[in-house]
């Protein structure tokens, strides 16, 4: 009975991951990430600081986690920035 009633942890990282994919696209103005992405540098992708910005801005609209521009920096890629996402804080 111990955990009932709260979601799989594989459910808040996908939707984590999910959300990070669609708003890193977003800022950077492309159709879509998908997961042969996860693993590319946010800068490759083309995040720059005035993004990286936006990027925190959405994420938190998003997700109400709120998320600094340094741990952008610090994640450096996609399934990181998720992985930052998911573990700082629950999803509103």
């Amino acid at each position: 009975m111990a955990g009932m009633g709260r979601p799989k942890p594989t459910h808040d990282r996908e939707r984590c991951l999910v959300a990070v994919r669609a708003e890193v696209a977003r800022v950077l103005g492309l159709e879509s990430l998908d997961d042969s992405d996860d693993g590319t540098s946010l800068f490759e992708l083309g995040l720059d600081s005035l993004t990286a910005v936006e990027l925190a801005s959405g994420l938190h609209r998003t997700l109400g986690v709120p998320v600094g521009i340094r741990t952008l920096f610090e994640a450096q890629t996609v399934n990181a920035l998720a992985t930052l996402v998911e573990t700082s804080g629950k999803p509103a």
